[in-house]
C-alpha cells in the first residue's frame, strides 16, 4: 500500500512503525496564507507588507513540520528549475520575493503604524484540520505584532485564508493560472483567486 500526503504531525508514529516506510521528496507544494484584497485594512500595501514581517517562517518549519520542509521566499516553491527563476521576483501582495523579510516584528509594527493601525486590529483566518497546528502559530506570530487573528470554520466570511497549492504537473502555469491571475471562471483563470489580487505585469 501506498499513501501520499501524509500529515507532518504523523510522521514520527508512524516512523516507529516497523512496518512503514517513508519516503521524503522535494514537492512543488506550497503552504500559502491567502489575504482578501477586496476588504480593508488589506487593500492596503503596508498592511500585507506587515503580515509577511511578522512571519517566522523558519521557525514554521522547524517547530511544526518537523524540518521537512523548506521556507518559501514566494509563491513559487524553491525546487523549480532555474529556468523560472527570474518569475519568482515578481511581487505577490505586494511583497519582495526574499525569506530575509521575515521574521521583523518592529518593521511590522512601522508599517502598521503607517497604515493608521498603530494599535494593531481584528482580522479572521480561516484553515482546515489539516493546517490546524500551523494556523494556531501563524496566529501567535501576528498578535506579537498586534494583529489578533480569530480562526474560523467559514473561509468565504474569513479575511485570510491558509492552505497548500500544489503543482500536480511540475508547471509553472498551473500556479499561476489559479492562484496569481485575475478571476476569469470563463477562461478558466484565477479559479482560486479568491482575494481579488491583480498584477498586469504578471499577467
Amino acid at each position: 500500500d501506498v499513501a501520499l500526503g501524509i500529515p507532518f504531525s504523523d510522521l514520527k508514529t508512524l516512523a516507529a512503525d516497523p512496518n512503514v516506510t517513508i519516503h521524503a521528496i522535494p514537492t512543488t507544494r506550497i503552504y500559502h496564507l491567502g489575504m482578501n484584497l477586496k476588504k480593508k485594512p488589506f487593500d492596503d500595501v503596508r498592511v500585507r507588507q506587515a503580515l509577511s514581517l511578522a512571519l517566522d517562517r523558519p521557525g514554521l518549519v522547524a517547530g511544526l513540520e518537523l524540518g521537512m520542509g523548506q521556507a518559501a521566499e514566494q509563491l513559487l516553491p524553491a525546487n523549480f528549475d532555474e529556468g523560472v527563476v527570474r518569475w519568482r521576483q515578481v511581487d505577490f501582495y505586494g511583497v519582495a520575493a526574499s525569506t530575509e523579510a521575515g521574521p521583523d516584528p518592529v518593521g511590522a509594527k512601522h508599517l502598521l503604524a503607517q497604515a493608521g493601525h498603530a494599535a494593531g486590529f481584528k482580522t479572521t483566518l480561516a484553515t482546515t484540520d489539516r493546517f490546524k497546528d500551523v494556523a494556531k502559530l501563524v496566529v501567535r506570530q501576528l498578535k506579537d505584532v498586534g494583529i489578533e487573528a480569530t480562526l474560523i470554520a467559514d473561509a468565504d466570511k474569513a479575511d485570510l485564508r491558509l492552505g497548500d497549492w500544489p503543482s500536480l504537473t511540475g508547471e509553472l502555469s498551473m500556479l499561476f493560472k489559479a492562484l496569481a491571475f485575475r478571476h476569469d471562471p470563463k477562461n478558466g483563470l484565477g479559479v482560486d483567486n479568491w482575494g481579488g489580487y491583480a498584477n498586469p505585469a504578471l499577467e
